[in-house]
């Protein structure tokens, strides 16, 4: 969940950030999240198998999570 602390470091650096994970990692994520006294993290998730798909399903998952990422960025 190396992804997940490096989140936090920025966000506590004043960064807005957003951790992107699959559904495997989800868990772990909101875990590594809630261990660092970091619950508002925002995390988005893909599909499992997010990075086995062609460019083409990569694009448009990520483009159908776009506007949860722009949130993400822009809250508070």
């Amino acid at each position: 969940m190396w992804s997940v602390h490096a989140s936090i470091e920025l966000e506590r650096s004043g960064v807005p950030t957003v951790a992107l994970v699959t559904s495997a990692f989800e868990a772990g994520a909101r875990a590594a999240a809630r261990a660092r006294d970091f619950e508002s993290l925002p995390i988005v998730t893909f599909a499992a198998d997010f990075e086995e798909r062609d460019e083409v399903a990569m694009r448009a998952e990520f483009a159908a999570r776009l506007p949860e990422i722009t949130r993400g960025l822009q809250r508070g």
